[in-house]
């Protein structure tokens, strides 16, 4: 969900552009969505805590994409939360925690591709540097 602040917030991501990204509909039971309670991406800004989903949409919960360069990874992207913190993840297979604020030490583990779902203004993300696993 695109946030406006004046001007229209594309539906196709943009660099720094700030958006509340909502978590996938579940395509086979549409009956409880949008009646999920806990939806939306959120981090409090404490590095020590890990993002998780919340109910609404609001200061904790806004995202900004920032285009990124990286070697082998095609549409790549940081997610930075309000407090400035990118959300990464870890590199390793076995390891299916995210974190913010540099908590995942690895380099590159703060990349994401974006990958459209095939409906309107729909997005994923994936981790970057995990295509192996």
């Amino acid at each position: 969900t695109a946030i406006t602040t004046g001007i229209t917030t594309p539906y196709n991501p943009q660099n720094n552009y700030t958006y509340y990204l909502e978590a996938q509909h579940h395509r086979t039971t549409p009956a409880i969505w949008p009646e999920c309670n806990h939806r939306f991406v959120s981090h409090t800004g404490n590095i020590r805590e890990a993002p998780d989903l919340w109910r609404g949409a609001g200061a904790n919960q806004k995202i900004t994409l920032r285009t990124a360069t990286a070697n082998g990874i095609d549409d790549a992207w940081t997610l930075t939360t309000n407090a400035g913190h990118s959300i990464d993840y870890d590199k390793g297979c076995d390891v299916v925690d995210v974190g913010a604020g540099g908590s995942k030490t690895a380099e590159g583990a703060e990349l994401w591709r974006l990958v459209p779902s095939g409906s309107f203004a729909e997005w994923r993300f994936e981790a970057g540097h995990r295509s192996d696993c």
